[in-house]
């Protein structure tokens, strides 16, 4: 486990004055912990990173291994470039390397990364599994980016944009089809599934140019299957937007 790193406020009147978060393409969280940069008019302070698992073996050795890119259509498609389209955007992770499949005990992973952001009044958050089935039988994969917008969140979603991945939402929601939260879908702000306003949670900036803080936490959890029924969860990336 990584231990959380504190990073003191940047006053209102530098807010601005940051390198960007993609002078390379990809980075890699490690690489800026501890720092402050921007995307955009968004500036971003990386702030802590952490992750639990069982077995400890399905954590990322360090927060250097927890890839950060605006390149790739759906986190798997390489050489499609989305950063003009989606000038906000943050994949993180890219890869197959939280997959959990058909273990013989519980299995699970969960990892958080910290910050506080300057600038965005919309918060989006979806996943892309690289056209790959999120889920089967009693896996699951949840994805959270939260803003603690306090008083000033607005709308229904209270600062956070959340996507679940598992058998009995899934069923229960969206007309009964369960890949719809466990497949790839279109991109925030074309009318596709995670569109607006069911995932986007919306808020004011803080009065007198402060900052808020947010959190990414992407799960993934598979118990231990039975004969014919394995359990599997997996996630290729997780998108996010916090944006004007």
């Amino acid at each position: 486990m990584i231990l959380a790193l504190g990073l003191a406020l940047l006053p209102a009147g530098c807010a601005y004055a940051q390198s960007p978060c993609f002078q390379n393409d990809p980075t890699n969280l490690g690489a800026l912990l501890g720092t402050s940069c921007t995307i955009g008019t968004v500036t971003y302070t990386w702030t802590s990173y952490s992750c639990n698992s069982n077995p400890t073996s399905l954590c990322p050795t360090s927060a250097g291994n927890i890839r950060m890119s605006q390149i790739d259509g759906y986190g798997c498609t390489t050489g499609d470039n989305i950063s003009g389209g989606q000038p906000y955007v943050i994949l993180f992770l890219q890869s197959n390397q939280l997959n959990i499949n058909n273990p013989s005990v519980d299995e699970n992973v969960n990892i958080t990364i910290m910050g506080k952001e300057i600038g965005a009044t919309n918060n989006w958050n979806w996943p892309h599994f690289c056209y790959q089935d999120g889920q089967t039988n009693y896996g699951a994969e949840d994805n959270k980016t939260t803003v603690y917008c306090g008083p000033n969140c607005t709308g229904t979603l209270a600062g956070v944009s959340e996507i679940r991945c598992d058998k009995q939402d899934n069923v229960a929601q969206m007309d009964g089809d369960p890949s719809l939260y466990c497949w790839d879908q279109t991109e925030p702000g074309s009318s596709g599934l995670y569109d607006n306003p069911p995932f986007n949670a919306t808020f004011n900036p803080p009065s007198g140019g402060g900052s808020d803080m947010f959190k990414v936490d992407i799960d993934v959890t598979a118990p231990a299957g039975t004969v014919g029924m394995p359990n599997s969860a997996l996630i290729y990336s997780v998108g996010t937007h916090l944006q004007p």
